[in-house]
């Protein structure tokens, strides 16, 4: 094999699984403005902390008046949400943020 096809193939293999997304469902337990963190308990009991970054959108949430003062990002704390997160090492990041129910 040649050397820019070895390099093709090792690119696309590390752009395919370095930027994955994945999904969760669940409860929001905390939310910690400071840290722009917020904390989700998932069905099977499982936390997961997600990271807020600037890229991070939130959809389904109205951010008016003083629900936007009492709220993060339009979230609350026992809200239920489906986050779109990645992962690098033990750090996920949040990139898509769901409110349902």
């Amino acid at each position: 094999m040649t050397k820019p096809l070895v390099l093709a193939v090792m690119s696309m293999l590390f752009c395919s699984t370095a930027f994955a997304i994945t999904a969760v469902e669940g409860r929001i337990e905390k939310i910690d403005r400071m840290a722009r963190t917020v904390v989700v308990r998932t069905a099977d009991g499982t936390e997961h902390t997600f990271h807020f970054v600037g890229r991070t959108s939130v959809q389904g949430t109205e951010q008016a008046g003083e629900a936007a003062k009492e709220s993060f990002h339009g979230l609350t704390e026992g809200g239920n949400v489906v986050v779109h997160y990645t992962a690098k090492g033990s750090e996920e990041t949040a990139e898509e943020v769901d409110r349902v129910g």
